[in-house]
């Protein structure tokens, strides 16, 4: 019996190792005519159903979903985002602009992510950021105030099991706070040291999923951001509900078939969310893109693949017995 104990629980501890991933990252096709996109997916996975759906031509209209961001913008490779700045900004006497900028950062090869801080076009200076949140200060003699603040992230790098990422969130002037999820805010990506335009910012990640699927949509059906705001439940369950009440207010409520694209171990607790709101009448499909932080083979060798499983464990609970 002393033994029986360990034994068992060794047992479950390799069974969640080799069975717990491809649970979470569950799949099924179906022939919807209705897609629905999860906002928060990473861009390369919205760019990869934006070919799909560009090849395949066979839906009606694409629904993204999202809420607004609580979390900052992630920088997640070479790049610069540039504040634009207002009139509000008063001209000081002594010409001196005191800067400030809240990030943090992620590390990988033993750095942590490093970033330059402009005014106009004048680099006023630069610093490695933090595992948490923290307040960057910078003091610049200037003429006249600036009209933009552009912050740069210049030292992208990975490996197998990390990736350092630079986490933006506001920029103040003169104690005035600008935000950066705004569409006063644009974002460069950089090829060879040169910077290109290449969206403004939003509120929310419905919207940016949304824009990322209609650059250059060409022949792509009809596109549109179902944003949510009040979290009731969960979030996924709650962009499931607004799905449904989008789909009701535009005539659209008797839908035979519904396909969600989600990402990664995420995926499990999107098809339980949506066929909660939608009843069994309804044909949910789930189409599952692989994620790049936390992959099949190599999760369980970092606390951050570990942590991910387990909330995702947990939360495919919570949608299964309580929703």
């Amino acid at each position: 019996m002393k033994l029986f104990f360990p034994g068992a629980l060794f047992f479950i501890f390799l069974w969640y190792i080799f069975f717990a991933y491809s649970f979470l990252t569950y799949s099924k096709l179906n022939t919807a005519r209705i897609l629905v996109v999860e906002g928060w997916i990473s861009e390369s996975s919205l760019k990869e159903v934006k070919r799909d759906i560009f090849i395949k031509q066979k839906y009606d209209v694409v629904l993204t979903t999202g809420f607004p961001y609580l979390n900052g913008f992630l920088m997640g490779s070479f790049g610069k985002t540039e504040f634009e700045l207002d009139s509000l900004v008063s001209v000081q006497s002594d010409s001196i602009y005191n800067i400030s900028v809240l990030i943090r950062g992620t590390s990988a090869l033993y750095e942590y992510a490093h970033f330059q801080v402009y005014a106009d076009s004048i680099l006023i200076g630069s610093s490695f950021s933090t595992r948490v949140k923290k307040q960057y200060a910078f003091q610049v003699r200037l003429n006249t105030p600036p009209h933009s603040i552009g912050i740069a992230f210049d030292n992208d790098a990975y490996t197998k099991f990390k990736d350092r990422n630079l986490y933006l969130y506001s920029v103040s002037v003169n104690n005035r706070n600008y935000i950066v999820n705004s569409s006063k805010v644009k974002y460069y990506t950089s090829k060879n040291g040169v910077y290109h335009f290449k969206n403004y910012l939003s509120r929310n990640t419905a919207i940016d999923a949304a824009n990322v699927l209609k650059e250059d949509s060409g022949a792509f059906p009809k596109i549109v951001a179902v944003e949510s705001n009040k979290k009731k439940a969960s979030k996924t369950y709650t962009t499931a509900l607004d799905i449904k009440k989008w789909l009701t207010r535009n005539g659209i409520a008797d839908v035979p078939a519904i396909t969600i694209v989600s990402q990664g171990i995420h995926s499990r607790r999107s098809y339980i969310s949506y066929r909660r709101v939608f009843g069994s009448k309804v044909d949910i499909g789930i189409i599952c893109l692989p994620d790049s932080q936390v992959k099949r083979f190599y999760w369980y060798w970092d606390w951050k693949g570990w942590r991910s499983v387990i909330h995702e464990s947990m939360a495919v609970l919570f949608a299964y017995f309580v929703l």
